[in-house]
């Protein structure tokens, strides 16, 4: 890829799995994927809209100032996040079950006066559905290399609100949430700078 490498256009493209499930190495084609990691979209990122996928670090910060002076004299942070959000457009009922906190699938098999349907609830309950994240897109280094977000433990916390109109193609509003379910277990980003010799 020519020169500058650390100037992205393109978008990420997300996968799921069971918490847990061991991320690919950096330079792990798809095929090469732990068995387990779900596909968010049967293409990927050309099933999310153009508004792409957002990689969200919050933070709340709070300041001391002495009673002395004016300006702040030491910062602590008090609170961080992790949320990707993006919005889908595979409606498929394996897709959007899976946006509904892996949502169970019931299949009816076509028959002689029985028409063919797969059926899911919408409703959630109170548990809520954990999902480890695996977030990849080009090197920020080397275009032709990976870079990888790792969150090993998110839920998925957007409001899947799909529009039926004319003329734009309904989407699924999906935002995963990390949780730091293990000290020190947030999320980290990986980015490939050589090939493997």
């Amino acid at each position: 890829m020519p020169k500058p490498h650390e100037i992205i256009a393109s978008p990420l493209t997300l996968f799921v799995a069971v918490v847990e499930t061991a991320f690919p190495k950096i330079d792990d084609s798809e095929e090469a994927f732990a068995e387990g990691w779900f596909k968010l979209g049967a293409l990927g990122a050309k099933n999310y809209t153009d508004d792409g996928v957002t990689v969200t670090t919050s933070q709340t910060i709070e300041t001391f100032t002495g009673a002395g002076g004016t300006a702040p004299r030491k910062a602590f942070r008090t609170e961080e996040g992790l949320a990707m959000p993006f919005t889908l457009v595979d409606l498929s009922p394996e897709q959007f079950a899976k946006v509904m906190d892996e949502a169970e699938i019931t299949t009816v098999a076509a028959a002689e006066g029985v028409a063919g349907e797969k059926s899911f609830s919408l409703l959630r309950g109170t548990q809520v559905q954990q999902y480890a994240l695996l977030a990849r897109g080009e090197s920020t280094v080397d275009n032709g290399l990976f870079k990888q977000y790792e969150w090993p433990t998110v839920f998925q916390s957007g409001d899947p609100s799909p529009v039926y109109t004319k003329g734009e193609p309904a989407g699924l509003d999906v935002e995963f949430t990390a949780l730091e379910v293990e000290e020190d277990e947030f999320g980290d980003v990986r980015i490939g700078t050589a090939a493997a010799e």
